[in-house]
């Protein structure tokens, strides 16, 4: 009776082992992560202090999709929350402010997103 050689594959298969580079990039998105949630906390906090009689806080979702049209610039997404608070001066839609403030601030981002790296790439046509 001979006994079966056991290779490094058999191995990786019969226990969940995690090799250095798995380790790595589960190192780094949790850092990412982090990152992303600490940006969070910052914008919520900066809303709170400039927008907060105004305008209720959005959800965490919809400040991460601003986090995405601003490819994490804090810089404009700063300068657009002191935009709508200047903007504020001048009296939103009645029927519905929350939804007049946050398509403005969209907007508004959306035109400092284009002021800054220009306009996105044109699609080719189906």
């Amino acid at each position: 009776m001979s006994i079966p050689k056991v290779s490094q594959s058999d191995i990786l298969q019969a226990f969940d082992v995690i090799t250095p580079k798995q380790l790595e990039r589960q190192q780094r998105r949790q850092a990412e992560r982090d990152d992303r949630l600490k940006l969070l906390a910052e914008f919520q906090t900066l809303w709170q202090e400039h927008l907060s009689h105004l305008v209720e806080l959005p959800s965490d979702q919809q400040i991460f999709t601003w986090f995405k049209i601003a490819k994490y610039d804090w810089a404009l997404l700063s300068a657009t929350i002191e935009n709508l608070r200047a903007r504020s001066k001048h009296p939103f839609d009645p029927s519905d402010p929350y939804s007049h403030a946050m398509g403005y601030y969209s907007s508004c981002l959306i035109r400092r997103m284009r002021a800054k790296y220009g306009p996105p790439p044109a699609r080719k046509a189906a």
